[in-house]
């Protein structure tokens, strides 16, 4: 069974085209489950709206992923923030150099395993969720 991890930055690449779309596509289709954490609905909203307020994206088109972002709240498992994720999270602050969201990110994915990998874009967490012990795929570099 393939279950995988979304952090927001890979999560992202569902809902709008930039570099490692179309793998992100695959990894996707191709998991059995697939988790995110309740932060990444917020952060790829932020995404989607920084975009339009940058005109990197068209109003029409930022509606278009807000509403597919809304809909696919029903076809992955969520994480939510507990206070053992947060404990968690709060840990692996002190172990790596994360910002306090990717912390909470990463202890979301730990909480979900048995994950086979962890999909996502930022250097730093993927450094640290490979240190953690998870196969970490950047979709923008297959």
């Amino acid at each position: 069974m393939i279950s995988h991890f979304y952090d927001s930055s890979s999560f992202v690449k569902l809902f709008v085209k930039e570099d490692g779309t179309t793998e992100m596509l695959h990894l996707y289709a191709a998991a059995d489950r697939r988790f995110v954490s309740r932060l990444a609905f917020v952060e790829t909203q932020s995404a989607i709206v920084r975009l339009e307020r940058e005109g990197q994206l068209s109003a029409a088109d930022a509606d278009k992923a807000g509403i597919l972002l809304t809909q696919e709240a029903n076809r992955v498992e969520v994480i939510e923030l507990t206070t053992e994720i947060a404990s968690l999270a709060r840990a692996l602050l002190r172990k790596h150099p994360l910002r306090s969201l990717d912390a909470i990110q990463l202890a979301s994915a730990l909480n979900a395993m048995p994950v086979t990998a962890f999909i996502g874009s930022d250097i730093r967490l993927l450094a640290a969720a490979g240190i953690e012990g998870l196969n970490i795929v950047d979709p923008a570099k297959v």
